[in-house]
């Protein structure tokens, strides 16, 4: 299975990255890097032996993750994506939903509920 990690460069997503590529999954990392920093791919490969296609990307950017979405065959995204204060979340989180909804995505996983 083919699966984009929204945050996927911050603690939860790296070591959820890490247990998805030895699991057997690819794994795709979208990450602004403005709570981590691009040294946690590297280290997810090291870790793995596998390799990440990574994008440092806003994920609230439409035009981004459309090309994203058409640049990969995507099964399933995973959504660790987001600021530490729940309210700065929020209106992110919304945001993404639109835009992975209009995707061939099946499955949206968030740190607390499936879509």
């Amino acid at each position: 299975m083919r699966v984009l990690l929204a945050g996927g460069a911050g603690y939860i997503g790296s070591h959820t990255a890490v247990e998805l590529l030895a699991a057997g999954h690819e794994v795709i990392v979208v990450d602004d890097y403005s709570n981590s920093c691009p040294e946690v791919i590297a280290r997810i490969e090291q870790i793995s032996g596998m390799t990440v296609k990574a994008y440092e990307a806003d994920v609230k950017d439409k035009n981004a993750v459309m090309q994203i979405f058409a640049e990969n065959d995507i099964d399933c995204v995973i959504h660790f994506a987001g600021l530490k204060a729940v309210g700065a979340k929020m209106f992110g989180t919304f945001t993404k939903t639109h835009f992975l909804i209009h995707t061939s995505t099946e499955a949206i996983f968030f740190s607390s509920k499936v879509l």
